[in-house]
């Protein structure tokens, strides 16, 4: 019988709170920022508002609901309205921490603070833990 080891009983719902990690930006406001956690798949969800205060550093953040898993970076996508370009951008999450990392989904190039000067920030994402 393997129903046992097949039970969802793993199942969680809550808040989460996105940080500037790097990149010299201010995020203005959080308009929403949920997860679900179901076994070691992790989906979260935020709306952000960044102020027009970047930098050309890298744009990042930090403070997800759980830590990635230790090994390698999982791919996912994140919405955002760019001020410099068009260009869609492509978040990743790296293992072992709790930081998302933006790059152009065209020229796979890190994505610099101020090209999101002012802009809002929409992520969804799953990654295992």
């Amino acid at each position: 019988d393997t129903a046992a080891a097949n039970a969802l009983d793993d199942y969680e719902e809550g808040t989460w709170t996105p940080t500037e990690r790097y990149g010299n930006v201010t995020i203005s406001s959080i308009n929403l920022a949920r997860y679900t956690k179901i076994g070691r798949v992790v989906h979260v969800f935020a709306y952000i508002v960044l102020d027009s205060d970047g930098s050309a550093s890298e744009f990042e953040l930090e403070g997800l609901p759980f830590n990635v898993a230790s090994q390698g970076y999982e791919v996912c996508i994140a919405q955002c309205s760019v001020n410099t370009s068009g260009e869609a951008i492509i978040a990743r999450v790296q293992g072992g921490t709790d930081d998302i990392y933006f790059t152009s989904a065209l020229s796979q190039i890190a994505v610099a603070a101020n090209d999101i000067d002012g802009g809002h920030v929409m992520i969804s994402l799953t990654y295992t833990v």
